[in-house]
């Protein structure tokens, strides 16, 4: 329709509805009354308060039970709020800031409550201990960390100054005195019985031992031991050669007496016996002989004749000592009497 007939139509119902002729014709003549399109009518549409709060109220209480959790959250909430208008947001908003306050401060009696609770049950560090903590633990005060550790990685414990382990090793109890040993002692420690100290010490301050009247070493030199009994004919072998002879007798001190064997005479110290010279007939020079021919020995230990006194019992020939202490002098024989001898007559 153009423009020429719509006015005509405009006109015919302006006459039956002047104003809505008009209503129509405006716009269409570039009119811009309020409510056009070209001046509209801005219309701002505000939410409700209420629900607004209820909201933040809704966002605040998630907020309380995730912090504090969910049982304390109540408990508290009734113990601050008590009865109120669950249909007030502002109410309920109020009850909520008072809430979390009381929560934060730890007001709350269920708070405080569980505040002890969790204390109660908190499993308690064990305090760390040192290596010789662990050995008094297992072996008790007296014990120590030897400062090693065994091929399982496990402590070395040992007893510490003064104590030493008992018979099963489960603990360390204190260790008995020694006494204090004499200087005879020591030696007798370590030589026997029969050894003693000497008197002396070597260069290392160490003691030198030796052995009792009436003992000698033996061969290792590690123990006294008696010496072993001789024969009377061993006595006198032993001081006067293996040319002497036993006489079978004894002198006052109960040693021995020998002489020499036929054929042997005294050399010119009595000592030994040595080999007589035969002399032939007719050419016999009287020889005047000074010496004893009969010796005896003295200090060593009789062979025959018994002897209760002990005290009369001397020490047994020392080969490092000279033994021969006395001579007794017989009468010699007369010169017929020793040239017989010497023809064997």
């Amino acid at each position: 329709m153009n423009m020429k007939n719509k006015i005509i139509v405009i006109f015919l119902l302006s006459l039956l509805v002047p104003n809505l002729a008009f209503a129509i014709l405006y716009p269409s003549l570039g009119g811009t009354g309020p409510g056009t399109q070209y001046n509209p009518i801005n219309v701002q549409i505000s939410q409700d308060p209420y629900e607004q709060k209820r909201q933040e109220n809704l966002s605040l209480e998630s907020q309380l039970k995730a912090q504090y959790g969910y049982n304390i959250y109540i408990s508290c909430k009734a113990s601050v709020c008590g009865s109120y208008d669950y249909g007030d947001s502002y109410a309920v908003g109020s009850c909520l800031a008072q809430l979390e306050s009381w929560l934060g401060m730890g007001y709350c009696q269920a708070q405080r409550e569980q505040t002890i609770k969790n204390i109660q049950t908190v499993t308690p560090i064990a305090p760390v201990k040192t290596n010789d903590q662990i050995c008094q633990g297992s072996f008790g005060s007296s014990s120590k960390w030897d400062g090693t550790k065994n091929n399982a990685g496990g402590l070395n414990c040992n007893c510490q100054t003064g104590y030493i382990w008992n018979g099963q090793r489960t603990s360390c109890v204190i260790a008995p005195i020694a006494p204090v040993k004499t200087n005879d002692q020591v030696c007798q420690s370590s030589f026997g019985s029969s050894s003693n100290w000497d008197g002396t010490k070597n260069n290392a301050g160490e003691l030198n031992c030796s052995c009792k009247t009436g003992f000698v070493w033996n061969e290792q030199k590690n123990v006294c031991i008696i010496p072993p009994l001789k024969s009377n004919a061993q006595i006198c072998i032993d001081n006067y050669g293996i040319n002497s002879i036993w006489t079978g007798t004894l002198n006052t001190h109960y040693s021995p007496i020998c002489e020499c064997q036929t054929g042997y005479q005294w050399n010119q110290g009595g000592t030994q016996c040595v080999f007589a010279p035969k002399v032939e007939a007719g050419a016999v020079t009287p020889v005047n002989k000074t010496e004893p021919e009969i010796k005896s020995v003295q200090n060593e230990i009789k062979e025959s004749v018994p002897n209760n006194n002990k005290d009369e019992l001397l020490a047994p020939v020392n080969p490092d000592k000279e033994v021969v202490t006395n001579t007794e002098v017989v009468k010699p024989k007369s010169f017929w009497a020793r040239l017989m001898g010497w023809f064997g007559f």
